[in-house]
């Protein structure tokens, strides 16, 4: 990152820095790779399913181990090997937090953490994972971004509340990933609908279309599917002349939006 105004440029376009690339949701994750335990809390936890134990595996990036699902660790090594041989400066800076960590989202108490399927990682530059947008550290996190979403990874700056040092598979690397056979493949279409829990910036649009609707500010536009959303998406498809039902789905997305 040559200036301060390309980063403010990055930082500014946030929410379209990935591109075609979408985020991942715990009901699209529990339906391609399966569910690593049956509850979770804030405080992280063991996986217990065996058939989701089998696909963990032990990789390294930044001179650290990784334990995460197989593919997720091959693909954080490719990263590894590209940092180290082209952005070698930044590299040695590089650290992380881990990968696998079977836990709810640290700002709520029913968003699953993609850490949960072993396919996010948290990064940290110089010993730090909290980093100033505005500093050296976000000019060499921007550098390296790329080398991260080239490659499926979906860079947590778009999220509704910005975590720039967080990157996660997105639904199209999982789909590749289930496509050469590499994890199992879905066997349900429920992460077709929005669901309870979830967080995405789709929800943020669905939450400000719901506000919208109902002529007031009916809830708050967080990104967060909780319980006052899960109420408003009820009450929403009641608005619009549809059985009442709490979860988003495609039709009820098109008839909110008007597409």
């Amino acid at each position: 990152m040559s200036d301060a105004k390309s980063s403010a440029h990055i930082i500014k376009h946030r929410r379209s820095v990935n591109g075609d690339l979408t985020a991942t949701q715990s009901a699209y994750n529990t339906a391609m790779i399966g569910s690593p335990r049956g509850d979770f809390a804030q405080a992280a936890q063991d996986a217990t399913d065996h058939d989701f134990i089998a696909m963990i595996w032990k990789g390294h990036f930044a001179g650290q181990p990784t334990w995460g699902l197989k593919p997720f660790c091959a693909v954080l090594q490719d990263i590894d090997s590209d940092l180290r041989q082209n952005h070698s400066r930044i590299y040695q800076r590089l650290g992380h937090c881990g990968v696998l960590s079977c836990r709810l989202t640290r700002i709520s108490q029913y968003v699953i953490s993609n850490h949960s399927w072993g396919i996010a990682i948290d990064l940290t530059l110089g010993g730090q994972r909290e980093i100033d947008l505005t500093g050296q550290d976000f000019d060499d996190l921007a550098t390296i971004a790329p080398v991260f979403m080239n490659r499926g990874l979906y860079w947590g700056l778009s999220f509704p509340r910005p975590e720039a040092t967080h990157f996660e598979a997105s639904r199209q690397l999982i789909q590749a990933w289930a496509s050469e056979g590499l994890i199992r493949g879905a066997e349900n279409n429920i992460f077709d609908s929005i669901q309870f829990g979830e967080r995405s910036v789709e929800i943020e649009n669905m939450q400000r279309a719901i506000n919208e609707l109902l002529e007031t500010s009916y809830i708050q536009e967080d990104g967060i599917y909780g319980i006052d959303t899960r109420n408003a998406v009820i009450e929403a498809h009641i608005r619009l002349g549809m059985s009442p039902e709490a979860q988003a789905s495609p039709q009820f997305m098109r008839n909110l939006i008007g597409e």
